[in-house]
């Protein structure tokens, strides 16, 4: 074979390999996912790891939990295998993992631990800030459902005291015009007895002074005394 066959059979190789994701740290998991890891060669004891070897770990207990952050939905944890005396960042997110780093030195345990922490911080802004909003319009949606029903009980209640102030208004023009219609036929009535009242003294006071009561009244007198002359002849 030609060395020129065998560079051009090496570069398809090389091509497959980083689309499958087996170059630069990435390796697929049995889910399919990527799982970020570093290459092993990285001077500060920095290897290769996949997901499924951490929740290997995790399962048998081989592991302990040092730290963890939450930032949102994301997180990162520092854990450390004591009997091979091994530290692990793992990144997750919604309590999955999708980067796993494992290292020797304790101290770039902790730095990484602190970059990887920082990066899920970032990561989860958004997050954060999209459950803040969500809250806050939740709130403001609360607020307006409650306007908004105590600006419908004020409207209604306006309505209802418009409606019951026009009868009221009605019931008062009713009252006035029945008022001076009463008024009225009150003065016509009084009026009325006025010209009785008056008709009853003037016909009351005649009589009293009639002169043919008085001339018949007089001519009556001596009949009387007659009739007494006669009785005391009889005597």
């Amino acid at each position: 074979m030609t060395p020129k066959l065998l560079r051009l059979r090496h570069t398809i190789a090389l091509s497959l390999l980083i689309a499958a994701g087996g170059i630069n740290g990435i390796s697929i998991a049995a889910d399919g996912k990527p799982v970020t890891a570093i290459s092993a060669a990285d001077a500060d004891g920095t290897d290769k790891i996949t997901i499924a070897e951490l929740e290997t770990l995790i399962k048998n207990q081989r592991v302990v939990e040092l730290r963890t952050a939450y930032n949102g939905p994301y997180g990162t944890s520092l854990l450390f295998n004591s009997e091979e005396m091994t530290y692990y960042i793992a990144s997750f997110q919604q309590k999955n993992f999708w980067r796993v780093l494992r290292m020797t030195s304790d101290t770039r345990a902790e730095q990484t631990y602190r970059e990887q922490m920082a990066e899920t911080e970032r990561m989860a802004a958004a997050d954060i800030r999209r459950i803040k909003l969500e809250a806050e319009r939740q709130a403001t949606e609360k607020q307006i459902a409650q306007k908004a029903s105590r600006l419908s009980a004020l409207q209604n209640d306006a309505a209802l005291r418009k409606q019951q102030e026009e009868k009221m208004a009605q019931q008062q023009d009713q009252n006035r015009q029945q008022v001076a219609a009463l008024s009225s036929e009150q003065q016509t009535a009084r009026t009325q007895l006025t010209t009785l009242e008056n008709k009853i003294q003037s016909l009351e006071g005649g009589q009293a002074e009639s002169p043919a009561l008085t001339v018949q009244t007089a001519a009556a007198e001596p009949v009387k005394k007659r009739k007494r002359k006669k009785k005391k002849v009889a005597e």
